[in-house]
């Protein structure tokens, strides 16, 4: 893989295209026709292995890009095995046992832990 594709982190002083663990995949770009490059690359791959495969209902798409100075999600509408993939929008999902938000805030994250907290310590206290 090419890694000018990828996405290059400001603590980072290299660029990166994918994460990955164990069966789970992230691709990585800074723009979105890279990403359908690297999309096209990994179908060829798993076409090469003959035996794995993308399965498009468990992936979720992100794009993001600054307007008036501020980051805005969008749909990249990225299409895996002849499937749109689910746009992610504001419905967070878990990434490595984290909650990623679109707004890559930790705020709804800390809420949460400390409700699921307060919930049990009020059960050791009864």
């Amino acid at each position: 893989v090419d890694r000018t594709m990828g996405y290059k982190p400001s603590f980072s002083s290299e660029p990166t295209t994918n994460r990955a663990f164990a069966d789970d995949l992230t691709l990585l770009s800074d723009r979105l026709d890279k990403m359908k490059r690297l999309v096209g690359q990994m179908e060829e791959f798993l076409a090469w292995t003959r035996t794995m495969r993308a399965k498009p209902s468990k992936c979720v798409a992100l794009g993001m890009k600054v307007v008036d100075n501020t980051y805005r999600s969008f749909d990249p509408e990225i299409i895996i095995a002849n499937e749109k993939v689910a746009y992610l929008g504001d419905t967070p999902i878990k990434f490595l046992g984290h909650w990623i938000y679109v707004n890559l805030g930790q705020d709804e994250t800390r809420e949460l832990i400390t409700t699921q907290l307060s919930g049990q310590l009020e059960k050791v206290d009864m």
